[in-house]
């Protein structure tokens, strides 16, 4: 700024002398121009220079350039989310799931985009379904939600499955939506439907006559009706195909991050179904190591189906065999199944046995066995 107003002081003072210097010397032009070509040389050339100093100067210290540069990012952000937005289809995992867990626009938006997935259902539906929530139809709580048994107007029974925080556990939400929705097996629980109105955040699963394997596993003294062997391997197989389908079958590979006999839903006939994907997380190829913690909790989940009892309470000890199964001539079974169990819970992940290796040999312990699978 200071250069451009001293060029400008020096162009004017310099057209002032050329002034002069022509007045004084009138007479001897001879009827000549006023100035020589010196002098319009010298002119142009100030001015040029002045000018484009003034302009230099202000485009510096005038234009707030790093509020224009935020907001054409602001605005080139804005622009590929609305795009990507308004572009999601089902089969696009990745860019749905980067949408859900960066956009945070409310309600309707969260609705509108899930709604290209999945079918909404109106939260008067779900209160009529659920006798507006009462306790008395609640089969299941836990750290993000309660779940009732509901039946809605057409006669269908389901759960519903009402989150505490709509804000808190809008991630996990969509989380959920978006993987039971994208990749369907039948040892996953089948989500049917979802509500975002008045804040809400909740979810419509079909519903399993048999509940959890946990309450089968480790039920109330008096309501104790102990699994058989063959009920139990099924479940070992149909759980071990489940996440075999997670790890390995899908484009991307999906970490449960909460495998346990709470989390594992049976149906009339006993298939196992994993459900509650709070914890869960898409991985790359290059992070399939992480999947060992799935393996670790897995092996878990079969010592509860081999001991009858919670891991906690067994302190690791494979000795301790659920009598209402052991000596019924399936104790080879059950010493083979010991050994899976022992290999997943190898304290080193490295030495954990995949679980594409550990649903192979599963399959092979069920050969003989009257099966659809």
């Amino acid at each position: 700024m200071v250069f451009s107003v001293l060029l400008l002081m020096l162009w004017s003072l310099q057209l002032q002398t050329c002034f002069t210097m022509s007045n004084a010397g009138s007479s001897e032009l001879n009827g000549g121009s006023l100035f020589d070509p010196s002098f319009w040389y010298s002119f142009t050339i100030g001015y040029v220079c002045s000018a484009t100093g003034i302009i230099f100067a202000f485009m510096c210290f005038c234009v707030p350039w790093p509020q224009l540069k935020k907001a054409k990012r602001k605005f080139m952000s804005s622009s590929v989310r609305s795009r990507n937005i308004h572009a999601i289809k089902a089969n696009q995992v990745p860019k749905l799931l980067l949408c859900m867990l960066l956009l945070k626009k409310g309600n309707q938006e969260v609705s509108r985009v899930l709604n290209k997935l999945i079918s909404s259902i109106s939260f008067m539906e779900l209160c009529k379904a659920t006798d507006y929530f009462n306790m008395t139809n609640v089969i299941g709580t836990g750290r993000t939600g309660m779940v009732y048994k509901a039946t809605l107007s057409n006669g269908s029974k389901v759960a519903v499955k009402r989150l505490y925080d709509s804000n808190l556990f809008e991630t996990k939400f969509a989380l959920e939506i978006v993987i039971l929705q994208r990749f369907k097996h039948k040892n996953l629980v089948d989500l049917l439907e979802f509500c975002t109105e008045r804040k809400q955040r909740i979810l419509v699963y079909e519903f399993m006559p048999n509940g959890k394997l946990s309450d089968w596993l480790h039920p109330l003294q008096n309501e104790a009706f102990p699994l058989d062997w063959p009920i139990r391997l099924k479940i070992a197989l149909g759980l071990a195909r489940g996440l075999c389908f997670l790890h390995h079958c899908c484009n991307w590979k999906i970490l449960h991050f909460g495998i346990s006999s709470e989390h594992v839903l049976l149906d009339k006939n006993f298939e196992p179904k994993l459900w509650n994907f709070r914890s869960a997380e898409l991985m790359k190829e290059n992070q399939k190591k992480l999947g060992k913690k799935d393996v670790y909790d897995f092996g878990i989940v079969l010592m509860e189906l081999i001991t009858g009892k919670k891991h906690i309470e067994t302190n690791g000890n494979f000795n301790v065999i659920d009598s209402y199964v052991s000596g019924k001539g399936f104790d080879e079974q059950i010493s083979c199944l010991v050994k899976v169990a022992v290999d997943c819970i190898q304290f080193s992940p490295h030495q954990r046995p995949s679980m594409v290796d550990v649903y192979k040999y599963i399959e092979r312990l069920w050969e003989g066995y009257e099966t659809d699978d």
